[in-house]
């Protein structure tokens, strides 16, 4: 496993690079053994280095956000891009140990490699909008339940 995160590591540095078909990358034996030795690499030691370079080996952004994204869940970690690439430091989240990269990257696959980000609806008013606060009805002070009997109107005396 260590052999394979190594490789990658080579392939990212090496000048044909750009002349490899990036989902075949996602998509081989070699990047998830890489995956899979990073990660207990960062379980044992705390150290989250290793997965710069496994970011850093793709161009797409759609690639980058979900593997830096996959990573983060299933560690409970944050990232960011720095100067250097991703960085990748510890969150309040709880790890999801039961989380898989084969799973993952089918469901990425079946999205045809987009990532699927959350949709915020657009409000066209500006104001907010209080629930539970109604405005009262518009009612006919004739029609209300509140005039007494025999005031004006009521055709009593």
């Amino acid at each position: 496993m260590k052999e394979s995160y190594k490789l990658l590591v080579t392939l990212n540095k090496n000048e044909l690079r750009p002349l490899l078909d990036e989902k075949k990358i996602l998509l081989s034996g070699l990047y998830s053994q890489a995956i899979a030795h990073c990660i207990d690499h960062a379980t044992k030691h705390r150290d989250y280095t290793l997965f710069v370079a496994l970011v850093e080996v793709f161009d797409t952004r759609d690639y980058k956000l979900f593997v830096s994204g996959w990573v983060c869940e299933r560690l409970g970690l944050l990232s960011k891009m720095g100067p250097n690439g991703a960085v990748f430091a510890r969150s309040g989240n709880p790890p999801n140990e039961r989380m898989s990269w084969k799973v993952s990257l089918e469901e990425f696959a079946a999205r045809k490699f987009k990532i699927a980000l959350p949709v915020k609806k657009l409000v066209h008013d500006t104001k907010p909008v209080e629930k539970g606060r109604k405005s009262p009805k518009k009612i006919d002070m004739l029609d209300s339940w509140a005039r007494l009997p025999g005031s004006y109107g009521s055709g009593k005396r």
